[in-house]
Order: structure tokens, then C-alpha cells, then sequence
């Protein structure tokens, strides 16, 4: 093996151990490393009568991104060196073709849209290169579809987008344009979405007179459980019959659900996309909403810089700022987010480095942070038991029909819910969101202050995980158990239903930071977990910090 080569795989080898592989990424980086040495189709001009292990490290690295949302490796992850020897190597491979040439690009300072060739596009090579990042040709081809769609709405002056930080007042400038819109024009036909039910929530609370407000699933038409990929193709077939599309959250839109989207306007309709670029991308593969902002036309987007959250200068501000200014294409340690605490006079953020999650501290800190639900919520459970309570139709709940003290109480239990949580990089593993609710539960119990150290017990906050329309819940809403039932929050105020009836739970002691995106709690404790697979990026990080309000408490774990 060339020494350039050997660079290659020692870099290739480096970047993969920080993904996490899934037996899918393998197979394929085989499948193509395998086509790769027999010579002939799948062969390279170099070598190719010789197994080439780099091949299946940079096809496997390419696959197991998309699992986290990126769909491409950019060769500046490389050295000069390994991207020339790339490069070469990979000249005449019929597995990968370079669609990378002049003809048609658009600059990064603006300029026309990609021209996309239609006969290239023939060429069902597995992988493509393209403005020096390597994609599998599926997502290539597709991010290219989405990015002229935007163009041309851009074009015709149908795009518009409103980004900034957490807090900055997006939702309330939306909906001082949509007023302007409807002044302008009453019969206006105008359709609000998100990707989550607790951005449609709060999209209902803002906007309690507009009626077409749902998930972005649910008006496309998208549901059940076929692929998303099968789903949108059926959801296609009608456009929406709406002159103002207007998305919330949209970083959290993958490519997908974006093209889904742009193929359901009408030829004159409008679209308004609002969201923090900053933010975590969409579990879904590619980052529309970020590529988006840094190629739109000035005219064409709405930067919003002041923070109503909390003061740029405090302690979660100055944090937030310095991980902005963090290399965004470089990981995250521990050490790093540490270093970048201020000290400043308020004591909003402190960070502390715990043997385990079962230190005391961590545990202690949560229970603080619960007691009050876990009191009122069983508190209220006693107080309703054996009381018959009924919902109007207006969705106000009362005892006897009559009582509506019941739901000043309901509406202030759910304000309880933003007291407190506990983020976590991770779903899985020890320190992933499973086992810390379980690590929680059992600790409260002991405490007493859960009746039960598993199972859904008085106290315990939830997060629904499914898409639920007739009982009006959606994936991703907070609610907490009270007695045999779960209080949410739904688009008609307080809503009790029976556990028995609930569409899938799960506790909500921590959660993952993709499922806080949207939410911000008073006190904030954030896991700065890590490993090989999974670093810590700027996004990840971003997007934990900015969910507290009030204060911020950095946890890093020894094992």
C-alpha cells in the first residue's frame, strides 16, 4: 500500500470510528469494495485488480451519516493530500461519477440553480461527488430536486424565511404577517404546520383564530406505517389547496418531507419558513433549512437578533455565543463547553463532573425539580377520585358540568411541566433517555415521591411518541399522569384522557435533545455524554443549552 494511500484509509478509518455503524453501512461498503476489486464495472483505474479497504470505509462513513441526518463527507474532512489521492483514485470508477464541473453551479455567493442533467442522472452510479462532497447518488439527486424547487419559489417571489435564535420572537413576527397578509387580502387561504405537536401547540396558543393548524404530516396527507418515502408519493397526488403554506420549526424538515411539501403548492401558492438554522437538523436525512439560509437572497430572508429568553450577556447567552463560534466542522469535547462557562455574576450555569448518572447529585437535582408536579399531581389525583367530571363541546373540562375550577388547576399542573428536564445526547446506552427515566423513577420511588418505581404512576411526566388525531395528541407532547389518566395539553386547553386509551408513552424524566427541539424549561440539566460514534457537534450542543430559561446545569459523566 502507497503511503498515500495508507493516509487515506488511517483518515477514512479515523472519521468512521465516530459514526455509529449500522450493519446496513456495512453491506453496502462491502458490496461496493468487493465491485471494486473484481476490475471491469465497479472497477478503478488504480489498483484495481487489488481489494481496496478504503473503498468500503468511505462508502460505510457515506451510508451511516444519514442516520444522524447528513447526507455527504466533504473532502476538507481530509488532508490535502488523502483528497488528492481520492480524487485521482477515484477518476475513471464506475461506482462513482463527478458531477462536480462549472457548467451550471451555483456559487456560493448566489446565482442561478443548479441545472440538473437528466441524462446523467441515468447513470445509476451508487455514489456521486459534487462540489467536493461525496453522496450517495439518491440523496444527491434529491437535494438537488428540493434546492431548484426553493430557486424557483425564490425566483417568483414565493419564498420567504424567518430565522434567529431561541426566543427572538419568531412566532410572534409570523403572526404579524399573516394579519398583514389577511388585511391585505381577507379570502386568503392559509395553512400552518410543524413537525411536532408541541410546536403545533404552541403555533394554536399564538394563532387561536386560524383554523387550518395541524402537523406537516398530517396536511400532506402522511401517515401510518409504510416508508416515508411511499407515503409521500401517494400524498402527492392532490395539491394543497392553500395561498399560504407557512412552516414552523423547519430545521427539523428533512429532504423528504421537503420535496413532499414543494410537490403539494399550487402554482401560485406561498411559502413562509421559519426556524433557527443553528438548530439541530432533522433526524431525517439533510439539512434543508440550514442550506437554505446561507444561499437565500437577502430580500428573501428575515434575521431576527434580539433574545427575549434570556439576555444575551448572562451566563446561558455568552454560552450559547461561544459555541456558535466553536469550528463547526469539528466535534465537541467535554473540555471545550466547559471552557466556554463564563463566570460572569449571575450563577445561571454551573457544571460538575459526576462519577455516574447514579450520583447524588444528579439524582437530587431532579427530584428538586419534580417535587412540585409530583405534589400537585398527586394532590389533584386524590381530590378527583370518585368525582365525575365531564368535557363540553367547547373542550372545557368540569366536574359536574359546572365546576370550572378544575380547569384553572389542570392549566396550572401543565405549566409544571416546564419546570424541569433532564436532556441527554442519546436515546440508547447507559446514559441514553431509556435508562436514565428508569434510573430516575426508581430513585424518586425510594424517595417517595412516586408511588411506584416503574410503570406509569401519579407524577410521572410523559411524552406521547405517536401521532394520535382523534384524541388530539401529537408525537412528541409533554403530559403527566394523574390517577388512572394523563393530562396534556391539546388544541381545546387541559385534556384528560384514560391511560388505557393513550396512543404510546413513555416516561419524561429526560429526553433526548432532538425531542426537546421546541421546548424550553425554567431549570435545564444537560448530560454531556460522548463516545466514539457519537461526539458532541455545535448543533447538539446549541440546541441543549438553548432550551434552558432560567438555569443551566452541565453534567459530565467520568463512566
Amino acid at each position: 500500500m502507497t503511503d498515500a494511500k495508507q493516509s487515506l484509509y488511517h483518515e477514512l478509518l479515523a472519521l468512521s470510528e465516530r459514526e455509529t455503524i449500522r450493519q446496513l453501512d456495512t453491506a453496502l461498503g462491502r458490496f461496493v469494495e468487493e465491485a471494486s476489486a473484481k476490475g471491469g464495472a465497479g472497477a478503478c483505474a488504480q489498483d484495481s485488480a487489488q481489494r481496496e479497504a478504503w473503498v468500503h470505509l468511505l462508502v460505510q462513513i457515506v451510508s451511516a451519516r444519514l442516520s444522524r441526518g447528513e447526507i455527504s463527507l466533504h473532502l476538507n474532512e481530509l488532508s490535502a493530500a488523502s483528497g488528492s489521492y481520492l480524487l485521482q483514485a477515484i477518476a475513471d470508477c464506475v461506482w462513482l461519477k463527478n458531477e462536480d464541473s462549472p457548467q451550471g453551479r451555483r456559487a456560493d455567493q448566489g446565482g442561478q440553480a443548479e441545472e440538473i442533467n437528466m441524462a446523467a442522472l441515468l447513470q445509476a452510479t451508487p455514489l456521486v461527488l459534487y462540489n467536493k462532497q461525496i453522496y450517495l447518488r439518491r440523496f444527491w439527486q434529491l437535494e438537488m430536486e428540493v434546492n431548484q424547487q426553493l430557486q424557483e419559489l425564490e425566483e417568483s417571489k414565493r419564498l420567504r424565511v424567518i430565522t434567529g435564535p431561541p426566543g427572538s420572537g419568531k412566532t410572534t413576527r409570523l403572526k404579524t404577517l399573516i394579519e398583514e397578509k389577511l388585511v391585505t387580502n381577507p379570502s386568503l387561504r392559509v395553512a400552518l404546520a410543524a413537525p411536532t405537536g408541541k410546536a403545533v401547540h404552541r403555533l394554536q396558543q399564538v394563532l387561536p383564530g386560524q383554523a387550518n393548524i395541524s402537523t406537516l404530516h398530517r396536511l400532506l396527507g402522511i401517515g401510518g406505517q409504510r416508508s416515508l418515502a411511499s407515503m409521500i408519493r401517494q400524498a402527492n397526488a392532490q395539491p394543497l389547496a392553500f395561498d399560504l403554506i407557512v412552516v414552523d420549526e423547519a430545521s427539523m424538515v428533512g429532504l423528504e418531507l421537503a420535496r413532499a411539501l414543494l410537490n403539494s403548492l399550487l402554482p401560485r401558492a406561498e411559502l413562509l419558513l421559519v426556524g433557527d438554522a443553528n438548530q439541530l437538523p432533522s433526524v431525517e436525512p439533510g439539512q434543508v433549512f440550514a442550506s437554505l439560509c446561507k444561499r437565500i437572497g437577502a430580500d428573501a430572508i428575515e434575521y431576527l437578533k434580539t433574545q427575549y429568553r434570556f439576555k444575551l450577556n448572562s451566563a446561558i447567552g455568552l454560552l450559547a455565543t461561544s459555541i456558535q463560534s466553536h469550528n463547526i466542522q469539528e466535534p465537541l469535547s467535554t473540555a471545550d463547553v466547559f471552557s466556554y462557562v463564563a463566570t460572569p455574576l449571575d450563577k445561571t450555569v454551573q457544571s460538575i463532573t459526576i462519577e455516574s448518572t447514579t450520583d447524588t447529585r444528579l439524582v437530587e437535582q431532579v427530584a428538586e425539580g419534580r417535587l412540585q408536579l409530583i405534589t400537585m399531581a398527586t394532590a389533584m389525583a386524590t381530590a378527583m377520585r370518585g368525582e365525575p367530571w365531564v368535557r363540553g363541546a367547547d373542550g372545557v373540562i368540569t366536574r359536574d358540568g359546572q365546576d370550572l375550577s378544575l380547569q384553572t388547576a389542570l392549566i396550572d399542573l401543565l405549566d409544571r411541566l416546564d419546570d424541569a428536564m433532564v436532556l441527554t445526547p442519546f436515546r440508547e446506552g447507559p446514559r441514553g433517555s431509556i435508562a436514565l427515566n428508569g434510573l430516575f423513577q426508581r430513585a424518586l420511588h425510594r424517595r417517595g415521591l412516586l408511588a411506584s418505581a416503574a410503570g406509569y404512576t401519579t407524577g410521572l411526566p410523559v411524552i406521547c411518541i405517536a401521532n394520535d388525531y382523534d384524541l388530539d395528541l401529537m408525537n412528541g407532547s409533554l403530559g403527566v399522569v394523574v390517577g388512572d389518566m394523563c393530562l396534556f395539553n391539546s388544541s381545546n386547553g387541559p385534556r384528560l384522557i384514560a391511560l388505557q386509551q393513550c396512543p404510546s408513552l413513555e416516561p419524561a424524566l429526560a429526553l433526548t435533545v432532538h425531542k426537546a427541539q421546541g421546548s424550553e424549561f425554567n431549570n435545564l440539566i444537560f448530560l454531556l455524554a460522548e463516545s466514539s460514534g457519537n461526539p458532541l457537534s455545535v448543533p447538539l450542543v446549541y440546541t441543549a443549552v438553548t432550551r434552558a430559561r432560567n438555569t443551566l446545569m452541565l453534567v459530565a459523566t467520568q463512566t
